[in-house]
């Protein structure tokens, strides 16, 4: 569902929804068992083996004993010069936060939710923003 909150800057191009996501090879009950843990354990909180970007980004499966696909690519988009976008950054992680850039792009926030934020400009965003 995308609600349509008041614009505050102009935009050519409208991406739709871009998920972020932490992604872990460990299974959930461990992963509950671990945050749940009484404090007198001094448990960290369970580290994510990977971030996906759309549900799709490669992990070496070397590097574990559960089901993994070799080579499983990236989310790609096109982009042409001149022209601005809107991304609409969802973070749908269990436990991190996000932050995400475009190498070598400024990026302006310009709604957070359904409401205005106001603007500003960088090279990182968190992904509870939306961007254009």
């Amino acid at each position: 569902m995308i609600i349509h909150g008041p614009i505050n800057a102009k935009y050519d191009v409208d991406l739709g929804p871009i998920m972020l996501n932490d992604w872990y090879h460990q299974d959930y009950l461990s992963i509950v068992e671990q945050v749940m843990a009484p404090v007198s354990e001094n448990l960290p909180p369970p580290a994510s083996n990977n971030n996906l970007i759309n549900g799709k980004m490669s992990y070496p499966c070397s590097n574990t004993t559960q089901k993994c696909t070799p080579n499983a690519g990236i989310s790609k988009f096109n982009f042409e010069s001149r022209k601005k976008y809107r991304l609409r950054l969802i973070n749908t992680s269990a436990e991190a936060m996000q932050k995400f850039s475009i190498d070598g792009h400024k990026m302006t926030v310009i709604a957070n939710g359904k409401h205005k934020a106001h603007t500003s400009a960088g090279n990182v965003t968190n992904a509870h923003t939306r961007l254009r």
